[in-house]
């Protein structure tokens, strides 16, 4: 029996319609018989039984064997659609995803029986996001998801720095192998000391070493920026000050640098540590120069050349001494008092028995004693050299030359800036007779004094007769007279006040024609230093001539007397900075321009009338309140001293603090205060809050190195003190308060002592200090001490308000660490 395969539908039905038809074209007919002949392939035939292969094509109507693809299904055979569908495979099986034949029809977009990558197991085209890791499409990583940020790519790619997407840890990701831009190659954000040069910086080392060539603020180190430069600087005190103990060019003060600095007191020589200074160096005490003698405290002289310079000297003592007026070399002797009328009078002239007169003469012998051996004739010449152009005089006598030196005048007449001695006489008769107009004398008149009175009279005094006359005839050699107050002896004879001989008549004083006395000249010199109103000075020491300006309230003539350059009515007036006028280049009322810069919210015209903060545009200040605000607004500024305002646009006026621009992040601000008398904590509270500041509250261990440096810092503040960190802005809890041997800082549980805003503090973590020890009250802050390494030598509490101390600073609370 033949098998014959299985048929599909539409087979079986053409089976039996051929079937039927056999039937009927059989039934009658005599060619068909059940024995007939078994037909090869190829053969005519109408059913399977006349094939010998069992199989007749039924739309071919031939005999054929049974094959997978000739539309029949046949045993073994799923399917057989002649090639006609994606249904069935060409091998007649069942199409199926993984069978190695694409099945568009069932959807499939590839089926490589699972033998590559391009091809997803359930017969999808394998891509980037379809959860299927592709490696021969190159895929790293496939989430399935369209996360671009996450651990895949949305390009199947493991997260890279640099792929432009920015990841978990990385700062950036800008997709580019440049690094100095906003992204470096590290996908990091730029920050100096990432080693790599970026934009607004000069340097970039990649370290936070200070004294190396690159600051730890990305600026190159250089003279004046506070920092000394390993091998290249001796020292850096942050100032343009020259002659300080660190010069300009950031090297130590030495005595061959050729700048006037350390206490020397000409360049490079004088003071302590430098060599003696030769004459005509300035000097300010004798140790100064090589000769010994600094001439007035002022120039080094080879010997004293004058009582005053003597005088100035320390030499207070009256008696004979050895001076050199002219400086050649040769010493006189000559009579100095010290005493009368301020002191510093050299003997210029003196006789016995016979009045000076106005004839030149020489050197005088007796010029050591006030009781001379012989009698002198002229007056002019004398120690000419000892007195300036409008040096001082005085005229004195004694009725008794037998009395010892020293004894009291009988006549003490003193007249102030005149230049008698030097210019009015050269030597002359006739200049001795002062206007050379017989009977109309000298009209000065001069400032002058009896000093055995007390009596004086100003330079607005006329004198009762309206001059004084050196003699009466200028033609007589041996006629000279000086009187206090008239015209000498044609006036009043017997007033006291005439000196000298007119018409044979010798006198001193009241006494008339007296032969047995001594007669003197003293002279003394006009200086801007001698603690006296002298020359032309407007007041003591200052004004007219002299190179010191008076200060306000001082007496002046003109303008250019006061160092404000405003003389009112006689008197110099306060500088313009300080008078309440917005007058000169003020923009503010006693602000800006050539003053002090004005505070936030006073009128500007430019930046400078700030102090170099921003003048905005409505022409008011911009001043930060405090070093915080100030590194906010401009950040990597460095540690300096620096310009803030604590009160916007109130009365309190700008302070110069310094700013710790590093620690913690920068921004803490430091006042130093000197009142110079000690005060309890709460004393300092307040004088802090005139700066509408608080007691200083070390905060941390960085900002507390920062104090004890600047506490010790002469550059910075009034002076360098340890006692500026002696009290703090600390208090107990409640009195009482203890933390015996327990770490002193806010971090620790078992203290009872806060800062005065609540903030943190820290002191140290020593845990063997036995205090505080409990004998306290609120208002007492504790006692600091300090080793040189900056930790803490020990504190303590005492009852009442605790310590004291004359130094301390002032903060702004908006900084914590």
């Amino acid at each position: 029996m033949v098998l014959r395969p299985a048929l599909s539908a539409r087979s079986h039905f053409a089976t039996l319609l051929l079937a039927v038809l056999a039937a009927l074209s059989a039934c009658g007919d005599a060619d068909t018989t059940p024995t007939e002949t078994l037909r090869d392939d190829g053969a005519a035939c109408e059913l399977d039984a006349q094939c010998n292969s069992a199989f007749c094509h039924p739309t071919e109507g031939l005999c054929a064997q049974p094959t997978c693809g000739d539309g029949i299904v046949h045993d073994g055979e799923a399917c057989d659609d002649a090639g006609e569908s994606e249904t069935c495979n060409d091998d007649c099986t069942a199409a199926t995803c993984g069978d190695g034949e694409v099945n568009a029809s069932a959807g499939e977009a590839c089926d490589d029986a699972g033998e590559s990558e391009t091809c997803n197991d359930d017969c999808t085209a394998a891509q980037c996001g379809d959860g299927v890791v592709n490696a021969s499409a190159g895929e790293a990583c496939d989430d399935g998801n369209a996360i671009d940020d996450d651990a895949c790519t949305n390009t199947c790619e493991l997260p890279t720095c640099g792929d432009g997407i920015v990841q978990p840890g990385e700062g950036c990701d800008d997709g580019n192998a440049i690094d100095d831009d906003a992204c470096t190659n590290a996908c990091a954000l730029p920050t100096c000391g990432d080693g790599i040069l970026q934009n607004g910086e000069a340097c970039d080392d990649g370290n936070d070493i200070d004294t190396d060539a690159c600051l730890s603020t990305c600026v190159a180190a250089s003279c004046g920026d506070g920092i000394i430069e390993e091998g290249v600087e001796a020292c850096d005190d942050a100032n343009d000050i020259d002659d300080d103990a660190c010069t300009n060019a950031c090297q130590l003060a030495t005595c061959d640098d050729g700048i006037l600095n350390q206490d020397e007191s000409d360049v490079d020589c004088g003071g302590t540590n430098c060599t003696a200074c030769e004459d005509g160096a300035t000097c300010t005490t004798h140790s100064d120069c090589v000769s010994g003698h600094c001439a007035y405290g002022l120039s080094c002289a080879p010997n004293p050349v004058s009582c005053l310079d003597l005088l100035l000297g320390g030499t207070t003592t009256s008696g004979v001494y050895s001076i050199d007026p002219d400086e050649d070399g040769t010493l006189e002797d000559v009579y100095c008092d010290m005493t009368t009328d301020g002191g510093g009078w050299t003997l210029v002239a003196s006789t016995f028995q016979t009045a000076l007169n106005d004839e030149a003469s020489a050197y005088y012998a007796d010029l050591s004693t006030l009781d001379p051996t012989s009698a002198q004739t002229g007056i002019w010449n004398g120690l000419r050299s000892v007195v300036d152009t409008t040096g001082d005089m005085r005229f004195t006598c004694k009725v008794d030359a037998a009395a010892s030196q020293g004894a009291t005048f009988d006549v003490d007449l003193s007249f102030y800036d005149v230049s008698w001695y030097q210019t009015v006489t050269t030597g002359t008769d006739a200049d001795s007779c002062f206007e050379e107009n017989q009977g109309a004398g000298y009209t000065g008149p001069w400032n002058r004094r009896n000093n055995l009175t007390g009596e004086f009279k100003s330079d607005t005094d006329a004198y009762a007769q309206g001059f004084m006359e050196g003699e009466d005839r200028c033609e007589s050699t041996d006629d000279f007279t000086v009187d206090f107050d008239d015209r000498g002896m044609d006036s009043d004879q017997t007033d006291g006040t005439d000196w000298g001989k007119d018409d044979n008549r010798p006198k001193c004083g009241s006494v008339q024609e007296m032969t047995t006395g001594a007669w003197h000249i003293w002279s003394r010199e006009t200086t801007c230093f001698d603690g006296r109103q002298s020359g032309d000075e407007s007041d003591t020491d200052c004004g007219g001539s002299c190179a010191t300006s008076c200060q306000s309230g001082a007496s002046c003539r003109v303008d250019d007397d006061c160092a404000s350059s405003d003389c009112y009515l006689g008197v110099c007036r306060p500088d313009h900075c300080g008078n309440g006028i917005q007058d000169s280049d003020e923009s503010d009322l006693d602000c800006g321009g050539s003053c002090a810069p004005c505070s936030t919210g006073e009128q500007c015209a430019s930046d400078a009338d700030c102090g170099g903060f921003t003048c905005s545009a409505d022409s008011t200040c911009d001043i930060p309140a405090s070093c915080l605000d100030l590194l906010t607004d401009t950040p990597g500024l460095p540690d300096g001293e620096y310009l803030i305002d604590r009160d916007g646009n109130g009365p309190l006026k700008n302070l110069q603090v310094f700013c710790d621009m590093t620690s913690d992040g920068g921004g803490y601000t430091f006042l130093k205060i000197a009142p110079d008398t000690n005060v309890y904590a709460p004393e300092a509270e307040a004088l802090c809050a005139q700066h509408n500041m608080q007691l200083h509250i070390p905060r941390s261990p960085a900002h507390l190195a920062t104090t004890l440096t600047l506490a010790r810092n002469p550059d910075v503040g009034p002076d360098a003190n340890i006692h500026y960190a002696r009290i703090f802005g600390i208090y107990p809890d409640f009195d009482g308060a203890t933390c015996i041997r327990t770490p002193f800082n806010s971090s620790s549980a078992d203290c009872d002592w806060s800062a005065s805003d609540d903030g943190p503090f820290f002191i140290g973590t020593r845990t063997n200090i036995a205090e505080p020890n409990g004998d306290n009250t609120t208002a007492g802050s504790m006692g600091y001490s300090w080793y040189a390494d900056n930790t803490v030598e020990g504190y303590n509490d005492l009852p009442g308000q605790g310590f004291t101390s004359s130094r301390f600073i002032c903060q702004v609370g908006d900084k914590q660490p």
